[in-house]
């Protein structure tokens, strides 16, 4: 248990001190509108958690769109960012993921994106981001 609580400690003074977070935080939007006219939308704190709707449609009926709400949990990896996807309300059935997502900035930083790949039921699934205006 101490070994655990001194990791956890200092994996967060680790990301204090560089401001790993700093990128990642905030309000995010699918970068497209999906075909029911609505965008993805997801929140990241600097606490490490966070929430987000995906809209999806089954295979068998792409008319049909379902929300997805998830709690997200994540943590950097190196170059990455980890964001544990757990399905909060939808149908939920094996449908929580991880999705591995970089920050990228365009146009010297007035755009800033973020693009995750997702395993799991959701691979495939593109998941594009921009920042959401204010």
């Amino acid at each position: 248990m101490a070994r655990r609580y001194a990791l956890l400690l200092g994996l967060l003074l680790v990301c204090s001190l560089s401001a790993c977070d700093g990128p990642l935080v905030g309000e995010w939007r699918s970068d497209k509108k999906l075909g029911n006219d609505k965008r993805n939308s997801l929140s990241i704190a600097s606490d490490s958690t966070g929430t987000a709707t995906i809209y999806a449609t089954p295979a068998s009926d792409h008319s049909v769109w379902t929300a997805f709400e998830f709690n997200v949990s994540w943590g950097p990896d190196a170059e990455e960012f980890d964001l544990a996807m757990n399905c909060a309300r939808g149908p939920c059935d094996n449908n929580d993921f991880v999705m591995e997502c970089i920050v990228i900035d365009e146009q010297n930083g007035e755009t800033e994106k973020l693009e995750c790949d997702a395993r799991g039921n959701w691979q495939g699934y593109v998941f594009d981001w921009e920042r959401r205006e204010e």
